[in-house]
C-alpha cells in the first residue's frame, strides 16, 4: 500500500510537471505572439510617420519663395514656384567672395562657393523654412511662403506653452 502510495504521487508529480512544462510553452507561445503584433504594429506606426513627413514636406500647394541677403541687405528675391527652367547665378560681394547659386526643381541650392568651410555647399537643397547660410561670405537664404522679406519677421515661428 505503501509503494502504491508513493509510486501515485510520483506519477501525480509527473503529470503536474508535464502539465507546467505544457503551460510554459504555451506561455512563451503568446508572449512571442504579443511581441511579434507589438513590432509589427510599430513598424506600420513608423511607416505612416515616415509618410505623413514625406508628404509635408513636399507638399507643393503654397508657392515659395527665397530671398537672398548679403551683408544683411536683401539683394534678391526668387519665386521658387514660379521657376520653369533650372539655372544659376553668382553672387559676389565686395571681398572677392562669391556663391554660385542654383535653382532646380523649385528648390535652392549653393553648389560651389570659396569660402573656407563649404559647409554651406552642402546644406543640399531647400524649399523649407531652413535657412542656407555661409557665413565666410555673409550669404543668407531664406525660403518663405512670403513674396515679400519684410513680413516675414513679424511672423510668428513657433507657439510654447
Amino acid at each position: 500500500m505503501k509503494d502504491e502510495v508513493l509510486m501515485l504521487h510520483r506519477i501525480s508529480k509527473q503529470k503536474s510537471i508535464i502539465l507546467n512544462n505544457a503551460r510554459s510553452v504555451d506561455n512563451e507561445w503568446v508572449i512571442k505572439r504579443r511581441a511579434l503584433i507589438c513590432c509589427i504594429l510599430l513598424f506600420i506606426l513608423f511607416m505612416v510617420s515616415c509618410m505623413v513627413l514625406y508628404f509635408m514636406d513636399h507638399s507643393e500647394t503654397e508657392n515659395y519663395y527665397a530671398h537672398i541677403y548679403q551683408n544683411g541687405n536683401l539683394i534678391k528675391t526668387i519665386d521658387l514656384s514660379a521657376v520653369s527652367q533650372d539655372y544659376t547665378f553668382t553672387v559676389t560681394s565686395d571681398e572677392d567672395a562669391f556663391n554660385i547659386i542654383e535653382i532646380h526643381d523649385k528648390k535652392i541650392h549653393i553648389i560651389d562657393s570659396n569660402c573656407p568651410d563649404s559647409v554651406c555647399i552642402h546644406m543640399g537643397y531647400h524649399n523649407n523654412s531652413i535657412p542656407i547660410t555661409c557665413l565666410p561670405n555673409r550669404l543668407l537664404i531664406t525660403v518663405t511662403s512670403q513674396p515679400d522679406a519684410e513680413n516675414t519677421e513679424n511672423d510668428i515661428d513657433i507657439i510654447v506653452y
